[in-house]
């Protein structure tokens, strides 16, 4: 007989321990990661200045559609145009 009312109370005790709804909104941010043989090349991201990939190969951009081309010199090694999701890391080979 002394189960039935510890088990009530235990069941009224846990349901009054606090529940806490919380929300994270995360940051609208996108990446690209440039691999392959990608030192020493110049990056043109829609019609912002040009990026020298050196020691960092992975760049922040907003989600959405970007053009994409790859400069070794003069020579283009890469012209392409990505749609990048919310929090997404999209990896564009260079040959």
């Amino acid at each position: 007989m002394l189960r039935i009312p510890l088990m009530l109370l235990l069941l009224l005790l846990s349901a009054c321990g606090g529940y806490q709804a919380t929300t994270v909104q995360k940051d609208e941010v996108s990446y690209v990661k440039f691999v392959g043989d990608w030192k020493g090349v110049e990056v043109h991201i829609d019609n912002l200045e040009p990026i020298q990939l050196a020691d960092q190969n992975k760049y922040g951009l907003a989600p959405g559609k970007h053009s994409i081309k790859v400069f070794r010199g003069e020579r283009l090694l890469l012209n392409r145009v990505l749609f990048i999701s919310d929090q997404e890391v999209r990896e564009v080979r260079i040959p």
